[in-house]
């Protein structure tokens, strides 16, 4: 049986604190952005600029702006909005063929 985080009850996984990974990085994680040493939160806060999703905006339009954004840059070659989909656009590697082949079960 797994320990359960003390703040989510997600399953432990920093066990000398007693959190699972999203709630220690919450507390613990910091960055050096602009000089300094910033929480993981406040950093992401400050650069995800014009990508955060507006008020008035549907989350079905923000990711829709966030992949095509995401696309536009070149950043990755396939984009897909749900975790284990196959993705539409695949590359001509062996890796890709088995997991697409692992995914497909």
């Amino acid at each position: 049986m797994h320990q359960l985080c003390h703040k989510c009850s997600r399953p432990m996984t920093q066990v000398a604190h007693g959190l699972c990974d999203r709630c220690w990085a919450l507390k613990y994680s910091t960055q050096f952005y602009g000089g300094q040493h910033i929480k993981y939160a406040d950093m992401f806060k400050k650069t995800i600029g014009d990508m955060a999703k507006k008020p008035d905006e549907s989350r079905e339009d923000w990711f829709s702006r966030c992949e095509e954004y995401v696309r536009s840059r070149g950043f990755a070659s396939t984009v897909s909005k749900i975790k284990g989909q196959v993705a539409t656009e695949v590359g001509s590697t062996d890796d890709t063929v088995s997991v697409q082949t692992a995914g497909a079960r």
